[in-house]
């Protein structure tokens, strides 16, 4: 999968994805709201790469539509999303 570096979250709503190489506290991710930005940490797999993505980009959403779900969803739906863009061939294998 080719991350953008731009992704409309909702009409007249746009984050820009950032990647960098170190975060602190071994996080892998964020979600800047009140920037605009989904921030990637490159320190990890491919794989692990889509997973963090697909997870700061469920914030986003969620936030900038006001739907309000747990954490643990977020999580739910993060891997609920990769098995489906895995199996319906909408994403490359990805390596470990």
């Amino acid at each position: 999968m080719k991350i953008p570096s731009r992704l409309k979250i909702k009409k007249g709503v746009t984050y820009e994805v950032v990647f960098i190489k170190d975060f602190p506290d071994n996080t892998v991710g964020e979600c800047r709201f009140d920037k605009k930005q989904i921030v990637l940490s490159t320190d990890q797999s491919e794989k692990d790469l889509i997973k963090t993505f697909i997870h700061e980009v469920t914030h986003a959403i969620t936030y900038e539509r006001k739907i309000k779900i747990s954490h643990k969803a977020v999580y739910q739906f993060e891997n609920a999303l990769l098995y489906f863009f895995k199996e319906n061939g909408l994403l490359a294998k990805t390596k470990k």
